[in-house]
């Protein structure tokens, strides 16, 4: 929804819209997705835990299946972009209806501040120098794709497949549809890369394991 809300402003340029309806939209969006990351101290990182990101074949861990999985990279990139839209629609609005929406709000200056934090903060999962589709997923086991192939034919309905066999596909390296090359669909790489670089993740080089 918020990708949607700016990219019809980018289009169309059509502020009235953005000042009645779209910054709003976008304000209570990011104020959703700060409310949601929780601060880890050890790490100086805000986590977003418990989700299902666009590959709904991950609904959670082996261990517990059902109550999603921390850090999606998708979901953790995606809720700092609208956090920066956010605040850019709130600059676009003049003077007396950005303060109006504001008081309408209840947005502080100390909720603004919290949400520079959180979008200078946030985890991002890397393994192997690449970014993970969450935390966690590197460690899950391969599946034998070909032996599957093999059994069955068409292994789209994967997740059923394996269901039938007493397994979970909870427990695989599996997708159902993209997740992480989401970011690099809806983003411009230039635009990643300006938000990776806000959270201290450059390409190029591989993440500081200290770092979380």
């Amino acid at each position: 929804m918020a990708y949607n809300v700016w990219q019809f402003y980018q289009a169309t340029g059509d502020l009235a819209y953005m000042i009645d309806y779209g910054t709003e939209m976008l304000a209570e969006i990011a104020r959703f997705w700060v409310g949601r990351a929780t601060y880890d101290r050890d790490r100086d990182r805000y986590g977003i835990n418990g989700v299902i990101g666009p590959d709904e074949f991950h609904s959670g861990y082996p261990d517990r299946p059902y109550d999603g999985v921390d850090n999606n990279a998708y979901t953790n990139v995606m809720a700092v972009w609208v956090i920066l839209r956010a605040v850019d629609a709130l600059d676009l609005m003049p003077l007396p209806n950005r303060l109006d929406l504001r008081e309408k709000l209840g947005l502080t200056d100390r909720e603004l501040a919290q949400w520079d934090h959180v979008s200078r903060r946030m985890f991002v999962p890397f393994h192997d120098g690449v970014i993970s589709q969450f935390e966690g997923y590197e460690e899950l086991a391969e599946l034998h794709w070909d032996g599957y192939r093999q059994r069955y034919g068409n292994i789209q309905h994967l997740d059923r497949i394996l269901e039938a066999e007493d397994d979970d596909v909870n427990r695989y390296k599996a997708s159902k549809q993209a997740d992480a090359l989401m970011l690099l669909y809806l983003l411009s790489s230039d635009e990643l890369r300006e938000l990776l670089d806000r959270l201290d993740y450059h390409f190029g080089s591989r993440p500081d394991p200290d770092d979380g």
